[in-house]
Formats: C-alpha cells, sequence, structure tokens
C-alpha cells in the first residue's frame, strides 16, 4: 500500500511539471508558427489545463479501466466546480464575464446533460464518443470566431503570461512540448497502475478511486493556478479557464477516449451523475446575481464538495 501511494503521489508530480512544461512550450511554439495568440489562448491553452486528466483519461481506457477514466472525468468537474472555484471565491469575490455566463456555461451544460443521457445506457461508445467529440470541436470554432468578431484581448493576455518572449532558440520550445508530453504519459501510467492497486487492496471500485484520489491529483495545477489568479484579481481568466477545462474534460476526454475504446459504467450511479448535474447548475443563478460569486456562495460550493467527498467516504470503508 505504501508504494502504491507513494508511485501514485509521484504520478501526481509528474503530471503537474509535465502540463507546465507542455504548455510553455505548445505555447511558444504555435506562436513562432504564426498562430494568433487569440486562437493559442483559445484552444492550446485551454487543452493544456486538461491535459493531466486527458493522458489519464486516455491510459485508463486504453488499458481497460473504465472507473478510473469516467471517476476522473466526473470527479474532475465536480472538484473544479465544488472545491476550486469555492476556495477561489472564498479568497476574493469573483467577478464573472457576461460572456462566461452567455457561452461557456450553456456549452457546459449541454455537454454536462448529454453526458448524463448517454450514461443511461451505462457504456459510452464511439458513436457517442464521436458526438460528444463534434459538440467540443464545434465550440472550439464558435469561440474563435466570436472572439475574432468581439475583438477579445483576455486570451492575447494570458497567453503572453505564459509566453512572455520568443527569444529563446526554438529548440528549447520543442524540448519543453516533447518532454513534457512524455512526462504527462509516465506520470499517467504511474498514476493509473498505482490507483489501481490501490483499488484492488482496499476492497473498492475503481471508479471511487478516479473520483476521489486521481480527480484531485489531476486538478492539483487547477487549484494553484486558480488560488494564485484569484490573489492577483484576475477572475475573469480563472472562472473561464475552469468552465473551458470542464468543457474539454467532457468533449475531449471523454469523447477521445471513448473513440479508443467505449467505456463501460462500472460503478458510476445516478447519485454521481445528480451531483455532476446539480454542481453545473448551481452556477447559473449564482454567477447571475450581480454576475460575481460572492464569498458566502463560495462557502457553500465547498462545502457541497466536501459533503459529495464524505458520501464516498463512507462508500469506501
Amino acid at each position: 500500500m505504501v508504494s502504491d501511494l507513494s508511485l501514485l503521489v509521484a504520478g501526481f508530480l509528474l503530471l503537474f511539471f509535465g502540463a507546465e512544461a507542455l504548455v510553455r512550450g505548445a505555447t511558444a511554439v504555435s506562436l513562432r508558427a504564426g498562430i494568433p495568440p487569440l486562437i493559442v489562448g483559445l484552444t492550446v491553452l485551454a487543452f493544456s489545463t486538461s491535459s493531466p486528466e486527458l493522458v489519464v483519461g486516455l491510459k485508463a481506457a486504453w488499458k481497460g479501466n473504465g472507473g478510473i477514466c469516467l471517476g476522473n472525468v466526473i470527479g474532475s468537474n465536480i472538484a473544479n466546480t465544488g472545491l476550486i472555484l469555492g476556495v477561489a471565491a472564498m479568497i476574493l469575490p469573483l467577478g464573472v464575464n457576461r460572456q462566461i455566463v452567455r457561452r461557456e456555461i450553456p456549452v457546459m451544460l449541454a455537454l454536462t446533460f448529454l453526458f448524463g443521457i448517454f450514461m443511461w445506457g451505462d457504456i459510452i461508445g464511439r458513436i457517442e464518443g464521436a458526438l460528444l467529440f463534434t459538440g467540443l470541436i464545434a465550440y472550439i470554432i464558435y469561440s474563435v470566431i466570436t472572439a475574432r468578431r468581439s475583438g477579445e484581448t483576455a486570451t492575447q493576455e494570458e497567453v503572453e503570461s505564459v509566453a512572455p518572449n520568443l527569444g529563446r532558440h526554438w529548440a528549447v520550445d520543442v524540448t519543453l512540448l516533447v518532454g513534457g508530453l512524455g512526462i504527462l504519459i509516465l506520470g499517467a501510467d504511474l498514476m493509473v497502475t498505482s490507483a489501481v492497486n490501490i483499488a484492488t487492496l482496499l476492497g473498492a471500485p475503481e471508479v471511487l478511486i478516479g473520483l476521489t484520489m486521481v480527480a484531485i491529483g489531476t486538478s492539483l495545477p487547477e487549484l494553484a493556478t486558480s488560488i494564485v489568479a484569484a490573489v492577483k484579481r484576475q477572475s475573469d481568466l480563472m472562472v473561464g479557464n475552469l468552465i473551458g477545462s470542464n468543457i474539454f474534460n467532457l468533449g475531449a476526454i471523454l469523447g477521445s477516449a471513448s473513440l479508443v475504446r467505449p467505456i463501460v459504467n462500472e460503478g458510476i450511479t445516478l447519485i454521481d451523475i445528480s451531483i455532476l448535474l446539480l454542481f453545473s447548475m448551481a452556477l447559473v443563478p449564482i454567477m447571475l446575481t450581480n454576475y460575481k460569486i460572492s464569498r458566502l456562495e463560495g462557502a457553500l460550493l465547498v462545502l457541497g464538495y466536501f459533503g459529495y467527498m464524505s458520501y464516498i467516504g463512507i462508500q469506501l470503508t
């Protein structure tokens, strides 16, 4: 057990540093290729925030560990909304851009409800995966078009914060890109293997380990980034990234993973799906309240998250 926990922690660390190297390398390489910063921010950076979940999901699906894959996505989305957004709002009330309420949240809700419908059949096949992935591509195309028309600049500022200059040699950026991806794959392998071993030793379903340890571990980069962003009062970028991460988790991870291999439900219950839907829908009235998330609302989100974790903890005992 101790060795598996050590491997799990090592996997967390590799995912964290691998994602950091990947985002910096991919951003710089994209800019060198002449891709506008706006598009880089809406695609490359948005994708990179979910890269740990993506690699873990693909690895789990490839190995036939559907419970880890499903638990990772569902648990990560609940953690993004309940834990990370809630903690950030408790640090500093978050102002929310109206565009997020009008564009990103409806897309997130649509994909969440679509996922819930697919789960009624206890399997996400290649057709369902293709629909989720197509929805993500449509969202990206729509985001780029509307961003160009409205002259968005937030994503450009975000890109510049990650790659402030291209003065270094291009080989460094390529090394970061390739090395970061390699570290991510290694970290995902360690995490999936150790998570399955821990589930076996505890006699617990893999999905519960995916909903807790794996989901929290893959969400650590977002948690650290969001706390820093809240302290720096960059709430628009932070909230947008978290909602975008939820969209990518559903569209890119479940979509691509089920295309690799159909994902069979191995323990996700109606309660888990309902909690995911409730946390997603809770953002609508919260964000419509003067387009802000108050400290009280943040505390309620965190309280709800730990309530759900307590429910899972009872199942593990």
